[in-house]
C-alpha cells in the first residue's frame, strides 16, 4: 500500500510540472519588466498608500488581455466559499501563487486588510482579502484590482473601491499590499 502511495505522489508531481509547462505553452507570455520602486511609486499615485511590502526587486508583469485570459482558465474558478477554510484570503492567495509559480508573473500581489464599509452609512461591515496587479494596456503600466472569487478586474484610481459584484451597498478601502 505504501508503494502505491508514493507511487502516485511521483505521478502527481509529474502531472503538475507537466500541467505547468503545458499552460506556459499555451499562452507563451514575453513578461515586461519595472522595479520595485516604480511599481511602489505607481501604487502610491494611485492610492496614496506607501505601506507596501515587496520581496523582490524587479517585477514581471504581461498585458491586461493576458491576464483576463489567464483568470478565465485557472483552477480557483473551482473551489467553493467555506468560511474560514476556503474564503477570501485563499482565493487571493491561490491567485498569487498561479500567477508567480505557473507564469513567473511576481507582479500579481495581495490587497490585504481591505476595510468594507456600508456605502450609505460609512459604518465598517467587516474585512476583505483579494489581489492588486501590474498589467500593461496600449503599452501603459497600470495598477488593478482583482476580486478573485469572481474574476473582476477594476483600474485602481483611488484607495476606494465600489461597484464590485457581489459587494453592492459597499464600499471598499484599500489598506496595505503584499508583492
Amino acid at each position: 500500500m505504501e508503494t502505491k502511495r508514493n507511487l502516485f505522489k511521483k505521478l502527481g508531481n509529474i502531472l503538475i510540472e507537466n500541467g505547468v509547462k503545458f499552460l506556459q505553452g499555451a499562452f507563451s507570455i514575453q513578461p515586461q519588466k519595472t522595479t520595485a520602486g516604480n511599481l511602489k511609486s505607481l501604487i502610491a499615485s494611485k492610492t496614496g498608500i506607501e505601506i507596501t511590502i515587496f520581496a523582490d526587486q524587479d517585477y514581471y508583469y504581461t498585458d491586461l488581455e493576458t491576464v483576463k485570459d489567464i483568470l478565465k482558465h485557472d483552477l480557483a474558478d473551482e473551489k467553493e466559499y467555506e468560511a474560514e477554510k476556503f474564503d477570501c484570503d485563499d482565493f487571493a492567495q491561490t491567485i498569487y501563487a498561479i500567477f508567480r509559480y505557473v507564469f513567473e508573473l511576481n507582479s500579481m500581489g495581495t490587497a490585504r486588510n481591505i476595510e468594507m464599509k456600508d456605502a450609505t452609512t460609512g459604518q465598517n461591515v467587516g474585512w476583505h482579502r483579494a489581489n492588486i496587479f501590474l498589467a500593461s494596456e496600449n503599452g501603459i503600466p497600470k495598477i488593478y484590482y482583482l476580486e478573485p472569487q469572481n474574476d473582476y478586474i477594476k483600474e485602481i484610481t483611488s484607495k476606494e473601491i465600489t461597484g464590485i459584484p457581489g459587494f453592492e451597498g459597499k464600499k471598499l478601502i484599500l489598506g496595505t499590499f503584499d508583492f
